[in-house]
C-alpha cells in the first residue's frame, strides 16, 4: 500500500504513539524522559509563542505542501518538525479517507499541543484516516522501517538541526521506492526581512557570538540542498522559492514583534540599553521598506525530491 509520513524537529527520544491504544503511564514515562533532555528546552519554551504568532503562515505553507505533494494519491506520511499541528491538520483534506498520518517533533510540548489542536480540529473531524503522535529524531528514525512511507514532509525544521545531511538520508531511508519528500527551508536572505534584520542587528550590536549559531539561510544559497538529496540517492529534485508578504503598519509594530520572539525563545539576554539599541535599529530598517511602499517579506525555498 501506499505511505506518508510528517517528521517534527529531531530529538534523542524516539517515541511514537496511537493516541488511541497506547497506555497512558507509558506515555508519560516517555514525555518526562524526553523533558529531561536539555537541548527540548528551547522549542518547548518556543512553543506557545509559536502557536499565536506563526499560525496563518505556518497553514498557507502546509498547504502549498499538500497541493505539490499529490496526497490524494498515496495512503501514508510522515511529519518532522511538524511543531504544534497549526500546518500538519492543513494536510488531512488533501489525504485520502484510508490514510495514515504521523506527526512528530523534538519538542515533548509540541507534540502535545499538535494533538491537542489537531484532535478538535473542523480537519480531524472530517478525516476517517489514522492520526499518530510521537517525539522523533529527524536525523535517526529508527523508530521506521526502511521503506516505510510513500510521503515525507519537513517544513522549517531542516535548518534547524545539527546535521542537515543525516536528516536528507534519514527521509531517503524510510521513502517508498516511488516516494517523495519535500523540505521547505528560508529561502532568499534579501527578500526574508523578517528574519534578516534581526541577524544585521544582533552583528551590529556584537550579540552574534551569543548566539552561536550558523545562519539559517545557508541552506537556500547555490546547491546545498540538491548536492545532500543527490548524494543521499535521491533521482530527481525540483525546487521554487516563495515569498509571503507580512503586514506591519510600522517599523515599532514589528520591532515589538521581534523582541516578543527573542524574549520567547530566551535566544540571548540584553541588558536595558541593548533592548533600546536593539528594537531602535529593528525599527529603522522595517520603516525603511515601509517607507519605500513595500511590505516585509518572508522568503521560503521549496524542495521536492523523488527516490
Amino acid at each position: 500500500g501506499s505511505k506518508f509520513a510528517i517528521i517534527y524537529f529531531p530529538s534523542q527520544i524516539n517515541f511514537l504513539r496511537n493516541t488511541h491504544t497506547m497506555a497512558e503511564n507509558q506515555k508519560q514515562t516517555e514525555v518526562e524522559a524526553a523533558k529531561n533532555t536539555h537541548s527540548f528546552n528551547f522549542w518547548d519554551h518556543f512553543c506557545d509563542f509559536y502557536s499565536q504568532s506563526f499560525s496563518a503562515m505556518t497553514q498557507s505553507i502546509y498547504h502549498e505542501i499538500g497541493y505539490q505533494l499529490k496526497l490524494q494519491e498515496r495512503s501514508s506520511l510522515l511529519v518532522v518538525g511538524g511543531g504544534p499541528g497549526l500546518g500538519p491538520s492543513q494536510l488531512l483534506p488533501y489525504l485520502k479517507p484510508e490514510s495514515e498520518i504521523v506527526i512528530t517533533d523534538f519538542s515533548p510540548k509540541m507534540v502535545e499541543n499538535a494533538e491537542k489542536f489537531i484532535e478538535n480540529s473542523m480537519e480531524k473531524k472530517s478525516f476517517s484516516g489514522t492520526v499518530r503522535y510521537g517525539i522523533a529524531d529527524a536525523t535517526d528514525l529508527k523508530q521506521f522501517r526502511d521503506k516505510q512511507f510513500d510521503r515525507y514532509v519537513a517544513s522549517l525544521s531542516l535548518m534547524h538541526v545539527p546535521s542537515p545531511e543525516k536528516q536528507v538520508q534519514e527521509a531517503y531511508r524510510v521513502l517508498d521506492d516511488d516516494g517523495m519528500a519535500i523540505f521547505v527551508v528560508w529561502g532568499r536572505e534579501e527578500r526574508c526581512h523578517l528574519f534578516r534584520f534581526p541577524g544585521e542587528v544582533e552583528r551590529e550590536l556584537g550579540l552574534a557570538a551569543q548566539v552561536k549559531r550558523n545562519s539559517p539561510f545557508d541552506l537556500s544559497k547555490g546547491s546545498t540542498i540538491t548536492d545532500m538529496l543527490e548524494a543521499a540517492g535521491f533521482k530527481k529534485h525540483f525546487s521554487w522559492f516563495t515569498t509571503k508578504k507580512l503586514f506591519y503598519h510600522s517599523g515599532q509594530q514589528y520591532a515589538d514583534f521581534v523582541a516578543s520572539l527573542v524574549e520567547a525563545g530566551g535566544i540571548f539576554d540584553l541588558t536595558a540599553q541593548q533592548k533600546l539599541d536593539y528594537q531602535r535599529l529593528l525599527t529603522e530598517k522595517a520603516d525603511a521598506v515601509l517607507d519605500n511602499h513595500d511590505l516585509l517579506g518572508w522568503d521560503m525555498k521549496f524542495v521536492v525530491a523523488l527516490k
